[in-house]
């Protein structure tokens, strides 16, 4: 039973002896005076041992029913402690869902956690829920308020009594912090990278081994940036900064890659299967050709469109014009020469990353046709073996640093502390309760007392 529950239950029992002192007056004044009934009602006992006994029986029941419900209630309130969160949004800029808090997977945490025993999510959930510590009022605008502290409470029910309340709250709080964390901190994922060249490259060519180690380290370099963007200067455990291992990074594509095994296998023609690779670069030509023609004619179309436009025309669309102040200026419309511009330099620009692929394809293919494969492949594939390691040691370490960036500053995000119940509110509390009822008993029993026959002396 909860514990307002109990207090009122309690009231009502004050209230009812107190009622039926009154009714018992009430029906007396019929055959006293009112003097009389003033007289008898001042005139009460301020103590009598019959009514003590009552009020420690009144007291002792209210006081172990109340810390009963009590012990099966239990509260905690829950901080957002982040800029964003005064907006109503997650820490990544998404909606705040207060829900979450008791949601399923993070109900299913906190009893997996705790170890709780003989108790099923949808029996546990159903004794949670959450408010907000503070709520607006969405009647005027002056009064709106975005919670950025909630109070989850939990109160158990005959499934549940054998559960601690405290430990309880506590439990969902914590794995509340998990489940934010791991839906709404960074994901560090795409930086798992394993590379196991035996079995990865055994049926691809050297080059597109290459071109597929060049795009890991690229995904590696974007993440550091990223994250070297938000925080330049943090140092993970290790010494290493987002930037440093950037750094590296881009050595190993730059250097490693590009200057020492690319070179080699074009120095010395090596290819798994030249007259393949060959066949598929002349293909990849012949299709790019075709881009860059249709890039070439756009641009060119473009271009004569805006040689048609004269000097003598542009002036036409200077129109005489009053601003907010009223003074004079000549005004010009747009006549889309910029827009066609913009776009005839973009379809250049397209025409000319194709005409180097075509060039770069093609050097390629004279590479692997004059050089004749005279290179060593232990050479290349130990290469190969070493540059996957440092690709994958320094994916590692990013991810690493990723994560201990992201648990310094998610440490803080979220904090809970437990709301107890005051013990001087609750002897407050037992001591009113008693002493009204003590007196209302009392009352009773003068009223009781007072017969037809008794004579006082006025």
């Amino acid at each position: 039973m909860a514990g307002l529950s109990i207090i009122m239950l309690f009231a009502l029992i004050v209230a009812a002896v107190l009622g039926a002192a009154l009714l018992k007056l009430y029906k007396k004044s019929r055959n006293f005076s009112t003097r009389t009934i003033k007289t008898v009602f001042f005139q009460i006992p301020l103590f009598r041992f019959r009514v003590l006994i009552p009020t420690l029986l009144f007291m002792g029941a209210f006081m172990y029913l109340y810390q009963g419900a009590l012990d099966s209630t239990a509260s905690i309130l829950i901080s957002l402690n982040y800029d964003s969160a005064s907006r109503g949004q997650n820490a990544n800029g998404t909606r705040y869902n207060m829900s979450e808090i008791i949601c399923d997977e993070v109900v299913d945490r906190a009893i997996e956690k705790g170890a709780l025993q003989n108790v099923s999510v949808k029996d546990l959930a159903s004794c949670l829920s959450v408010m907000p510590a503070v709520s607006g009022d969405a009647t005027d605008e002056s009064h709106y308020h975005v919670s950025t502290e909630f109070v989850l409470t939990y109160t158990s029910d005959k499934r549940t009594s054998h559960l601690d309340a405290e430990n309880v709250v506590q439990l969902v709080a914590d794995s509340y912090k998990e489940f934010y964390i791991d839906h709404y901190a960074d994901n560090f994922d795409v930086l798992k990278i394993q590379i196991n060249p035996e079995n990865d490259f055994q049926d691809v060519d050297y080059l597109d081994v290459v071109d597929w180690l060049k795009v890991q380290a690229r995904t590696v370099s974007n993440y550091m940036t990223e994250l070297a963007y938000k925080n330049g200067s943090f140092i993970s455990k290790d010494g290493e900064t987002f930037n440093s291992i950037r750094e590296k990074v881009a050595n190993i594509s730059d250097v490693q890659l590009e200057d020492n095994l690319r070179a080699y296998l074009l120095q010395n023609g090596m290819s798994k299967d030249r007259e393949g690779y060959i066949g598929r670069l002349l293909y990849n030509n012949s299709l790019n050709d075709f881009e860059e023609q249709k890039a070439r004619a756009s641009f060119q179309i473009r271009n004569d469109a805006i040689s048609m436009y004269s000097e003598e025309m542009t002036r036409v669309v200077l129109v005489p014009t009053w601003d907010e102040s009223g003074e004079y200026y000549m005004g010009r419309t747009k006549v889309g020469i910029d827009t066609l511009s913009m776009e005839a330099e973009n379809y250049s620009k397209t025409a000319s990353d194709y005409s180097k692929g075509i060039e770069t394809n093609r050097s390629v293919i004279s590479a692997l046709q004059n050089a004749g494969g005279s290179g060593n492949v232990s050479l290349v594939e130990g290469m190969i073996k070493e540059i996957s390691e440092e690709i994958m040691d320094l994916a590692q370490k990013g991810r690493k640093a990723g994560l201990e960036y992201s648990e310094t500053r998610m440490n803080g995000i979220i904090s809970s502390s437990p709301i107890y119940h005051s013990l001087p509110k609750r002897l407050l509390l037992t001591g009113g309760l008693s002493l009204l009822f003590f007196l209302s008993l009392n009352m009773y029993l003068s009223a009781v007392e007072l017969s037809k026959d008794k004579r006082m002396k006025l």
